[in-house]
């Protein structure tokens, strides 16, 4: 295990140093990026705000008249800034993505080591790590930003309908409390989690997608941990979001 992960660290440290070095040749790898920003954002793009809504909606229709019954109305926006966009909004994204792209990033290299493509591409001068790893990497980061953004503003559309339609709650009232009640260290720390995780999912899945050799029965293999490891990353890090919000900066609610 400490292996895998001083192997890991530095896989991820080339990775970073690559990513100045490839500033200067932005042109190597753009295609690939416009894919996987394609793959991972845009066709996942339906799925998350689906689940936004639903998640919004829900949430303001049954804690709505329970909070108003104990006097504490504005503690259901409160809940919806939680829920919607500090801490449960970067989990669910991140576990989305997993399953869509971290999966399939790390299959398709692995397919592509068992068929010699990566090879070939060495052969041909052209470095794996600038045309195979960062495109993928800072598209998945890119796509995952871009998806909590359209996460948080559906769902907060999603509670603002579900107020006006059947909660008799004014629309001027409605923005008000939820823009009192979101604050930019909250926008500040999903970003963080969101950019972070995305970063270590793909870098995971990258990673184990290129140990495989010569055998087509290790992509499965591997793959399983790319899914195993990026749920424990993903855990950890939002977990140890959360604490350091309420340490230092708030309550849980």
């Amino acid at each position: 295990m400490s292996n895998l992960m001083l192997n890991f660290i530095r896989f991820a440290i080339e990775l970073i140093t690559s990513s100045f070095k490839a500033l200067s040749n932005r042109t190597l790898g753009r295609q690939v990026f416009m894919v996987q920003v394609f793959f991972s954002g845009f066709e996942a793009l339906s799925l998350v705000c689906l689940v936004s809504a639903l998640l919004g909606g829900l949430v303001m229709y049954i804690g709505y008249d329970f909070f108003v019954s104990i006097g504490q109305p504005h503690w259901i926006y409160t809940i919806l800034n939680t829920v919607l966009l500090r801490d449960l909004a970067p989990f669910l994204i991140c576990f989305i993505l997993l399953a869509r792209s971290g999966s399939a990033i790390s299959t398709e290299l692995g397919n592509m080591k068992v068929n010699k493509e990566v090879a070939a591409l060495n052969v041909m001068g052209i470095g794996t790590m600038s045309y195979l790893v960062l495109p993928r990497v800072w598209g998945m980061v890119t796509s995952i930003f871009i998806l909590g953004c359209f996460f948080s503003t559906v769902g907060i559309l999603s509670a603002n309908l579900i107020a006006l339609l059947f909660l008799n709650v004014s629309h001027i009232e409605f923005w008000n409390a939820i823009l009192g009640a979101i604050s930019v260290l909250d926008i500040v720390f999903m970003a963080i989690k969101l950019c972070v995780s995305g970063f270590l999912i793909a870098t995971l899945s990258c990673y184990f997608g290129l140990k495989v050799e010569s055998a087509v029965t290790q992509v499965p293999q591997y793959m399983i941990k790319t899914v195993g490891f990026s749920v424990l990353s993903v855990s950890l890090i939002n977990g140890l979001g959360i604490v350091v919000y309420l340490l230092f900066f708030g309550r849980v609610v």
